[in-house]
């Protein structure tokens, strides 16, 4: 993910525990050294022999390189954050709608872990999840649609659903569209219903048919509620996972049925545009005599070649 300005929040909070100081000869002192360097490398207003966070100083000698690195992964997480909400007062954009959907302010998590629907050991179609939630599915939701091979490429807002522009509608048609609204795609949803519903009843969430359309975006796409989060987590990546996968891969054969898949190439891919251009073929014509056999020879009818020529 982008930031706006650019910053090295990452890059320092990364290797905050790596960063060493050979010249404090003691262990204690090393520790120090150490820690002292990576909160002035990560905040460089900071005097490097200030206090450390009551927490750092609390915990044990040997724990507390990892203490402090833990402490600078949650402030970083924090300013990671506050640099992704920035995007939400962005003209509508797909920095903004993964934002929107996929990192909303009330799930907030350390920007360090993996999403949940990366934690599952063996899930089918969890490659089909992966897909949609990484806007790579261009031929299903038309928002995702990023580059255009022979025409200029459509600003953001004008990527209308086409299933709706034939009926004379025009509307964007990003997630919550394909998968609440659309006439011709809600369908899908509406069989999955019985099993989203049943996956709330199991984590004790309220009933699927009270979230509203952008919470039930959410959920299908694989985000838990703050309400699991903090209390199953494991059961939503355990039930919740595969059900959220396979509503991805049924989406995506649904809106596959209806209009199957024309792959256009991208607008970079120079060489493979220009080899439309030489694809006149001639017919293959065999030597003068030569008559194909009716059936392939086997191990009897082949003859040594003679090594004189």
């Amino acid at each position: 993910m982008r930031s706006s300005p650019p910053a090295t929040i990452q890059h320092f909070s990364g290797n905050s525990g790596s960063i060493y100081c050979k010249l404090c000869p003691s262990t204690h002192s090393k520790h120090a050294c150490r820690l002292q360097y990576a909160t002035w490398k990560w905040q460089g207003h900071r005097d490097p022999i200030s206090p450390m966070p009551q927490n750092v100083n609390m915990a044990k000698t040997p724990n507390k390189e990892k203490s402090c690195k833990k402490y600078f992964e949650s402030q970083c997480s924090d300013q990671w954050w506050k640099h992704l909400e920035l995007t939400l007062s962005d003209p509508p954009g797909r920095v903004r709608a993964y934002v929107q959907w996929h990192l909303p302010k009330k799930h907030k998590r350390s920007m360090y872990k993996r999403a949940p629907y990366l934690t599952h050991s063996s899930c089918p179609y969890q490659l089909e999840l992966l897909r949609i939630r990484t806007q790579h599915t261009i031929h299903i939701i038309p928002s995702h649609l990023h580059y255009a091979s022979r025409t200029p490429r459509t600003d953001y807002q004008d990527r209308v659903c086409l299933h709706c522009l034939e009926k004379g509608t025009t509307v964007l048609g990003d997630e919550i569209h394909i998968i609440c609204h659309c006439p011709a795609t809600k369908g899908v949803l509406q069989q999955f219903t019985a099993k989203f519903s049943g996956l709330t009843q199991l984590l004790d969430l309220p009933p699927f048919a009270s979230f509203k359309p952008d919470e039930m975006t959410r959920i299908v796409l694989g985000n838990p509620s703050p309400q699991v989060l903090q209390k199953s987590p494991k059961g939503w990546i355990t039930e919740a996972i595969p059900i959220c996968s396979e509503f991805a891969y049924a989406l995506r054969m649904h809106v596959t049925s209806l209009h199957p898949a024309v792959v256009d190439m991208s607008s970079d891919d120079d060489a493979a545009l220009s080899c439309n251009n030489n694809d006149d073929f001639s017919p293959i014509l065999l030597p003068p005599g030569f008559q194909p056999a009716s059936m392939p020879p086997n191990g009897t009818m082949l003859v040594p070649l003679d090594p004189a020529g």
